[in-house]
């Protein structure tokens, strides 16, 4: 209703006596000012006074929605099957998963992506106010990751973008979680107590997305890296590796504990390499558990890498540096210095 409505008794903006059902309905209270339904025993939803200036903007048309539309600065009300309205919105948050306080919203026959005027304040690559992940630089075909968020950022790439060919370099030495080992405490059936203290780590790669790309570490370390789930397969800081090369990278002051195919570098690769990259974490799994790869299936190569981190198998397959090598599968210069226990076939270099 845009017209005025005056009366005795029972006057209302859009109904003046209701028993049944009034919804989506809107009034012009510059007309009309008083009540929006005159007497009520029934039910009304959504139904309101706005402005001629509310009416003009589009808001009442994007509100009624379905086959209420208008033209912006043309109609100066919604119109039956009218061209369809937009709500526009500008925010005092930094992004879509910390949006604030919504100062502005204006009405469009074009749909407009929401600004946001907050700034991420990223620290070790994490905004404090959303918790978004700083996107790393892509340079000459390699994203530079240069602390903890772009590196988590980078995982979420892989494994949920499905962009699994992408490469990367490390430009720091990483720190996930500080000074973890020392931090994590455990009950007496060695389960962690304090998880919730910890960023948790999900490793590149998997089952379905397998990464493909080249990751080089340039010589520094990743530290800090916690993942804790013994019913989950493909666990290190790569989760499967499938062609491509893992070099130069350390990593160190970290927990994995999975069930089959745990490693401190990659959990699985097929046709793959790590060359010039150390664990010194802590590793642990079920079945095909090594302190550098887990389980190198086909045409597979470890050079002049080692472990000096714990490794532990429960069930089948432990080694120092790989817990279950193919015969296709090579291991080169190569050794461990850290202690390997395990139920059955438990080796120093491989199970």
């Amino acid at each position: 209703n845009t017209g005025s409505v005056s009366g005795a008794e029972y006057v209302g903006g859009v109904c003046g006596y209701n028993y049944g059902t009034i919804e989506n309905s809107y009034y012009n209270n510059s007309v009309y000012s008083g009540k929006d339904v005159g007497s009520n025993y029934g039910t009304v939803t959504e139904v309101s006074g706005k402005t001629s200036e509310q009416f003009a903007s589009g808001e009442v048309a994007y509100l009624l929605g379905g086959i209420w539309g208008q033209e912006i600065g043309t109609d100066e009300y919604p119109v039956l099957n009218g061209k369809k309205v937009y709500e526009n919105k500008t925010y005092t948050g930094c992004c879509e998963k910390y949006q604030g306080d919504v100062i502005k919203c204006e009405y469009s026959n074009t749909q407009k992506d929401a600004i946001y005027l907050g700034n991420h304040n990223f620290k070790n690559g994490t905004c404090t106010g959303c918790g978004i992940y700083e996107p790393a630089q892509l340079v000459d075909n390699y994203y530079q990751i240069g602390n903890a968020g772009n590196l988590l950022w980078f995982a979420q790439q892989v494994n949920n973008e499905r962009k699994t060919s992408i490469n990367a370099i490390l430009t720091a030495d990483i720190v996930v979680n500080d000074n973890l080992l020392d931090s994590l405490k455990f009950d007496k059936n060695g389960k962690v107590t304090n998880e919730s203290d910890f960023e948790k780590w999900i490793p590149i790669g998997n089952g379905s997305r397998q990464y493909q790309g080249t990751f080089d570490g340039q010589n520094h370390t990743i530290s800090g890296l916690y993942f804790n789930d013994d019913s989950t397969d493909y666990v290190g800081l790569f989760g499967y590796k499938h062609y491509g090369t893992i070099k130069n990278v350390g990593v160190i002051d970290s927990y994995f504990k999975g069930k089959d195919d745990v490693g401190g570098i990659c959990g699985s690769m097929n046709y793959g390499t790590i060359e010039n990259s150390y664990n010194t974490g802590t590793v642990s799994g079920s079945f095909r558990v090594g302190g550098v790869c887990g389980y190198n299936y086909l045409k597979c190569k470890i050079t002049n890498s080692y472990n000096a981190g714990s490794v532990s198998g429960s069930n089948m397959y432990a080694g120092g540096v790989c817990g279950y090598k193919a015969d296709t599968s090579t291991i080169e210069n190569s050794y461990n210095t850290g202690s390997v226990s395990g139920n059955q076939v438990v080796g120093g270099v491989c199970g």
